[in-house]
């Protein structure tokens, strides 16, 4: 029985990790206020859907990836997860320069519950590139660190730190989910 449980939580997480819902690129704003409270905006940037499967077709693929798209990330709580200790302001679905977006805001109490890091009152802010799995840096108003040390700096007079990050590159398997947005509006 241990190992029924065992093949199929297995089974369970093989099939959430393979999600072919996707986006171009996320953009995140971070707006420091006193006392380390901020804010973070986080704008996902054409947001598609991947087809890579032999066992379904594509349009079967983009309306799974779509209804995950609305019933967990909009409608459900999987926005919360992300930042446990954060309050969720609002989240929402738009249409910008002809693509799907989609845009969480979170407040913070303190900016470290943001993966934002200060050594003291002196320092520069710091992010983390590390925890972000499958993104690769692309641009910030701060300072990539080297390879070696994968980190964003940004002075500490900053009040607002941009990180745009790549998650995948557009092609002939992506399919934008914007037409069945529209549809569904």
């Amino acid at each position: 029985m241990r190992q029924f449980k065992l093949i199929a939580f297995l089974l369970g997480i093989v099939f959430l990790l393979s999600s072919c819902l996707t986006c171009e690129y996320k953009e995140y704003k971070f707006e420091l206020s006193g006392k380390g409270k901020s804010k973070l905006t986080i704008k996902f940037v054409n947001i598609m859907s991947k087809y890579d499967s032999e066992e379904i077709t594509k349009d079967e693929q983009i309306t799974k990836d779509y209804e995950e798209l609305t019933n967990t990330y909009i409608i459900g709580d999987e926005m919360e997860k992300k930042y446990p200790n954060a309050k969720l302001i609002s989240k929402r679905l738009f249409e910008e320069n002809n693509q799907l977006c989609g845009e969480a805001v979170y407040e913070f109490d303190d900016m470290s519950q943001a993966n934002i890091y200060q050594y003291d009152k002196k320092s520069p802010y710091m992010y983390y590139l590390g925890s972000l799995s499958s993104e690769t840096f692309y641009k910030s108003n701060g300072k990539q660190g080297p390879e070696y040390f994968p980190v964003v700096v940004w002075d500490k007079s900053e009040k607002e730190l941009t990180l745009t990050t790549k998650v995948n590159e557009q092609d002939e398997k992506c399919t934008s989910l914007l037409y069945r947005w529209k549809s569904k509006k």
